[in-house]
């Protein structure tokens, strides 16, 4: 497999261990420019937003309003109105947190650091003798690069061989420490600043969560030595591979090209046989099947189940979405017509005469208030004295996976 502009980056290997054909439709945007289509959704555009909105405060010294106007006007087809809010509350906390006695050395900036050679003739890394030509093949042997955008790295100004790196995250889930620790990218990212940046001898890392906190990760040359190996292990896995089936995974129900994807078929269908299998007759379990190690066959494959249901519900609606699109004509072919549902809704002189003939009693009974309805109507004070005299009751039984565990 080829790689646009001899050039990968950790989301790159990530997306390839989840789906190798997401991989190659992914790795389109290195040849056709711009963003891929699965980064067009509101969770990643607002983050994109945020970003984009930190590069124009520093390059161009907008002011944090100046920075959210421009922002909508770049992304306001996805931004919800209460993003103007959230947005300047996130360049406020990014201004907080910036750091003193440094200078910046990037600021949303992309780096290349070689990784590996490679010849894509004979599909195999050369000895070291083979600098530039394959003696296997004769073919050119080639530089393949590891790629990371680095969002703010400072450098200390009395002590230039100290780094500060700074990865802003806008995501609306809160990471744990451990989870940063562990996180790939920031690992990834900790080996390329010290590869590019050859005067770094001691870095720091900030996962920025700019709603939750900041958690500061290092590591020692033995860790990125080890990171390292593996982005070497992965990316020759990537290079030899011909094949470009999908694979099922738990992004699957966003997937873009999903529509298109044979997992969703053989899921869908797979899912479908597995509950008919649980018990035939009745529907339900059979006592003795609790028990028993089919049961706990049933347990591991509820997650898959869960995602197969998705993936048809997003298909399902993905194909209805286009459906009604289609002209008349078109539809009569496929043998499906357009029809508009109805909804009743009392007006509010509707509401006041039923309370007037049936009495306050039936009425209050009969009009529930809801807490989505209160955070939408009402807001301050007025918002929280309601939501505060609302009566708690026990709901219906659910299951969830524990946290933490496989």
């Amino acid at each position: 497999m080829r790689l646009p502009n001899n050039a990968v980056g950790i989301s790159d290997i990530l997306q390839f261990r989840d789906c190798r054909r997401k991989f190659i439709f992914q790795m389109r945007r290195h040849l056709e420019g711009g963003d891929p289509p699965e980064d067009v959704h509101p969770d990643t555009m607002y983050g994109k937003a945020v970003h984009d909105g930190i590069t124009w405060i520093e390059e161009d010294m907008l002011t944090d309003e100046e920075a959210v106007d421009r922002c909508f006007e770049v992304y306001g087809h996805w931004l919800e109105p209460e993003d103007a809010d959230r947005l300047l509350a996130d360049f406020e906390t990014y201004r907080n947190r910036d750091e003193s006695g440094v200078v910046t050395v990037a600021n949303e900036t992309e780096i290349r650091v070689p990784l590996l050679k490679w010849c894509y003739g004979c599909s195999r890394e050369p000895e070291e003798d083979e600098r530039d030509t394959c003696i296997g093949c004769g073919g050119k042997v080639e530089t393949i690069y590891f790629r990371a955008r680095i969002d703010r790295l400072y450098q200390n100004v009395q002590n230039p061989a100290i780094f500060v790196h700074r990865d802003y995250k806008s995501s609306k889930w809160r990471k744990s420490e451990e989870e940063v620790h562990g996180d790939k990218q920031m690992w990834s990212y900790n080996c390329a600043i010290h590869r590019y940046w050859t005067e770094c001898a001691d870095l720091t890392q900030w996962y920025d969560q700019l709603r939750y906190g900041d958690i500061p990760t290092r590591k020692t040359a033995e860790q990125r030595q080890q990171m390292w190996e593996w982005l070497k292990r992965q990316v020759r896995a990537i290079l030899a591979e011909t094949d470009a089936s999908p694979t099922h995974n738990e992004w699957c129900p966003w997937c873009p090209i999903m529509e298109s994807c044979s997992e969703v078929k053989r899921l869908s269908e797979w899912a479908i046989a597995r509950i008919e299998e649980l018990s035939p007759n009745s529907g339900k379990l059979e006592p003795e099947l609790l028990v028993g190690k089919d049961f706990e066959e049933y347990v591991a494959d509820l997650p898959i189940i869960e995602r197969a249901r998705k993936m048809a519900e997003r298909y399902e609606d993905s194909v209805r979405g286009e459906l009604k699109k289609l002209p008349d004509t078109r539809l009569d072919e496929l043998e499906y017509r357009k029809s508009e549902r109805s909804s009743n809704y009392w007006t509010p002189e509707a509401l006041r005469a039923t309370l007037d003939l049936v009495g306050e009693e039936k009425f209050l009974l009969m009009v529930g208030l809801t807490k989505t309805r209160v955070e939408k109507l009402l807001d301050g004070e007025e918002k929280q004295a309601v939501l505060d005299m609302a009566t708690k009751a026990a709901g219906a039984m659910t299951v969830t996976k524990k946290k933490g565990s496989g």
